[in-house]
């Protein structure tokens, strides 16, 4: 083979790698673990190691593609190297390399964009970068035409309702990912010289913008909207050095403002049934500092700082905010998810994941970039309107991150942003042309004397990558799959608890980063193994063993974990507890060191307050539940455990009383309820249990379920004709299910 042959066999074999990462939204792995997460994660990862191994020897073999100094790249790499150490120095080294499934972040995620922005930076020029904005955009509407098509109801949203999420799979992160799309659109738009272009560019943006808002993301179109207001700010002050016509300032002042009094004109008609019924504008209108979603950002705010003044410097290092969160839990965010791992705040989870160094370092890279910019405006390689929409555009994504996070579908575009600044910051590069690494310079004698080097490091990254690939990716994304197959297993007809337990372990002997999510499955479908009379008992107590051992195993890899923790007393030493009664001792215990964690968590006084319930130790059970309720008095659960116990303990006046506190609380979840129920029904309090069914039937008139439980209560109390009228309203609205049963249940009432 040539020099030149060599040369472009690198060459074409990392531009043709790299155009694939553009259309990876696309990609949805329904085999994998987290479809629209964990694919095009490890695809990614791949793609970028096997591209950085034709990079070695593209660099051996020409040294014009090797990174130079800049700025921007130092700042790059600053970032990366402060990550690093406050990953290795945090409160789980392992778990902030690697990360989960479910998010498939960590410094595996910012080493490898590190090296995607190295190989972009160094190997593309002017035109490969011009497709490559171009394929960023196809990507974009092509994603937001999947939505449009869940907004047309061709197609379900993965999360439900009326916000569209594409093929990212989340209203949030489509959003963001469409916000820097729109930047690259409306740069394409300012550069191209012909109207049909023109005309194309600007057809997309609005389709961008129309899928943005269908997302009804309100951080993302807030961003925007700030974003839009000070590109027009900068758009004026440029103009005043006379280089746009006047028209195009009257317009711009326009704009300007009609954006500053388009939330004024909302908030005034925020309560009219146009917005109220409008399933993305309700979602604005409902904008307040006492929104529920709102107030949990408050509260997870403040417990982000707590953590933060622990560890100042570094943080606890990355995918570690779980720590923060469950150390400093507030028990007022009952109202929203009990587990959170980002506190949904860019800043906060900086600071959190590597302390002031990690954000100064994070924020280094958007003042490196800017910075990056105005150079390559002041040496005219960029216009003013690609620098103001570039500079606006980021602000706007920054902005948005204020109250969300960063995803792989951002990220990589964002450091495509990276890589093309620090590309048009070097001072050899031509705005139409670039002549670093151009093929048409004279190659020397000593050109070709790099030849072998090249082949030789080219043939030891190769084997080197090899290994590299099948242990950081192929490994667990094999583990990723087997998982999907183990579920199909336990819901495959003829399938036994033993099988299941087989595709298990044969999941966990790929020991990866995945063990973690693996395990947690595996501990539920225990459980539910362990609850099921019809398998023998040997077979049941084998399974649940088994996955005890693993979860155990996982509690001592994240000793601090208390998720893991609630797993292993309240789902696997408890369900234990019905063959080996000493495992009630362990659960106990297991719920004492969790408290001493997370002393406020709910949840592990819960599990206590079962545990007791089910050894009927109704003392302790009652202790614990008036430590629950002193934690929130607002917390509905809270007092339905009260009731239960007692109920149970016979103490029926204080049970009723609980009732009363809970119905005032005015949070009726159907499971509290039917739980009551359930208790005073066992007790035979038939008249309690009429009323809290009646509550279901009352706030769930549609729910066929809510009618026929209450006949039978109506039954018992000997009012036969209510009791029929509620078996047969059940029939009515589901005559499938209830039709045969309501003619028994009728036939059997007296005459």
């Amino acid at each position: 083979m040539t020099y030149r042959g060599l040369e472009k066999f690198y060459l074409w074999s990392i531009h043709a790698l790299l155009f694939i990462v553009p259309f990876l939204p696309l990609y949805v792995s329904g085999t994998t673990y987290f479809p629209y997460i964990t694919g095009r994660n490890f695809a990614f990862r791949i793609i970028v190691e096997i591209a950085f191994i034709f990079w070695l020897g593209l660099i051996a073999l020409n040294k014009e593609y090797r990174p130079r100094f800049s700025k921007l790249y130092a700042a790059v790499f600053m970032f990366a190297v402060v990550v690093f150490i406050a990953d290795l120095f945090g409160a789980n080294f392992y778990k902030s390399f690697w990360a989960n499934y479910e998010r498939m972040e960590g410094y595996m995620m910012i080493l490898h964009m590190v090296l995607f922005f190295t190989i972009l930076s160094s190997v593309f020029r002017q035109k490969a970068w011009a497709l490559f904005a171009n394929a960023i955009v196809a990507g974009s509407v092509v994603v937001g035409a999947h939505a449009f098509a869940q907004h047309l109801g061709f197609l379900v949203s993965i999360q439900g309702g009326a916000r569209v999420d594409g093929t990212i799979g989340n209203p949030a992160y489509l959003a963001a990912y469409l916000l820097l799309s729109f930047t690259i659109t409306l740069v394409l738009f300012w550069n191209s010289s012909q109207f049909l272009q023109k005309y194309i560019y600007g057809v997309v943006m609005a389709f961008q913008l129309l899928i943005i808002y269908l997302t009804a993301t309100r951080g993302v179109i807030l961003g925007l909207l700030g974003g839009g207001i000070l590109f027009l700010i900068l758009f004026l002050w440029s103009w005043r050095a006379g280089r746009y016509p006047v028209i195009y300032k009257k317009i711009a002042i326009g704009f300007l403002l009609g954006l500053l009094f388009l939330p004024a004109l909302f908030w005034a008609v925020k309560d009219s049934a146009f917005v109220k019924e409008n399933a993305v504008l309700s979602r604005f209108g409902s904008i307040s500092l006492t929104e529920r979603t709102t107030q949990s950002r408050f509260l997870i705010w403040q417990m982000a700082l707590r953590g933060i003044k622990e560890n100042p410097l570094l943080g606890w290092g990355q995918e570690n905010y779980n720590l923060i969160f469950n150390k400093y839990y507030k028990p007022e965010l009952w109202r929203q998810e009990p587990w959170f791992d980002r506190s949904h705040n860019i800043i906060f989870d900086w600071l959190s994941n590597a302390g002031i160094l990690g954000l100064l370092s994070y924020l280094w890279l958007y003042v490196a970039a800017i910075g990056s910019l105005l150079y390559a405006y002041r040496k005219e390689k960029i216009g003013n309107l690609t620098l103001i929409t570039f500079v606006s555009g980021f602000a706007g994504y920054f902005f948005q991150n204020l109250f969300v996070f960063d995803n792989f579908n951002s990220y990589f575009i964002f450091f495509s942003f990276l890589g093309y600044v620090n590309f048009i910051s070097m001072p050899d590069t031509a705005d139409s042309s670039a002549t670093r690494g151009n093929n048409t310079r004279k190659k020397t004698s000593e050109d070709f004397k790099h030849m072998p080097t090249s082949v030789v490091i080219f043939t030891i990254a190769v084997i080197v990558g090899s290994f590299v690939v099948y242990q950081f990716n192929i490994r667990a994304l094999s583990q990723s799959i087997d998982l999907i197959s183990t579920f199909r297993v336990a819901g495959a007809s003829g399938s036994t608890s033993k099988d299941v337990l087989t595709s298990y372990q044969k999941t966990l002997a790929h020991d990866s980063f995945g063990n973690a999510e693996t395990r947690e499955q595996f501990m539920q479908y225990a459980s539910n193994v362990a609850g099921n009379n019809a398998i023998p008992a040997a077979e049941r107590m084998l399974v649940l063993s088994e996955s005890v051992k693993e979860m155990e195993k996982q509690v001592k890899a994240s000793p601090n974990d208390i998720r893991y923790m609630m797993f292993l007393a309240g789902v696997g030493y408890t369900r234990m507890a019905q063959f080996d009664a000493s495992y009630i001792q362990k659960a106990e215990e297991e719920y004492f060191r969790v408290l001493e964690i997370s002393p406020k968590k709910q949840q592990a006084y819960f599990g206590l307050i079962q545990l007791y319930l089910n050894i009927q130790q109704f003392d302790k059970a009652y202790e614990y539940a008036e430590k629950v309720k002193a934690l929130d008095p607002t917390f509905p659960t809270a007092h339905m455990i009260s009731v239960i116990i007692n109920v149970h303990s016979g103490r029926f006046e204080e049970a009723d009383k609980e009732v009363a506190v809970y119905e005032t609380i005015g949070q009726f979840d159907p499971q509290d309820i039917t739980n009551m129920a359930g208790a005073y029904i066992n007790a035979k309090k038939y008249e309690q249990a009429a009323h809290l069914y009646s509550i279901l039937t009352t706030h769930f008139p549609d729910n066929p379920k809510y009618h026929a439980n209450l006949a039978p209560v109506y039954a018992a109390l000997g009012m036969n004709d209510k009791a029929r009228a509620e078996a047969e309203e059940a029939a009515r609205l589901d005559p499938k299910n209830y039709g045969k049963e309501t003619e028994s249940f009728i036939q059997s009432l007296p005459k």
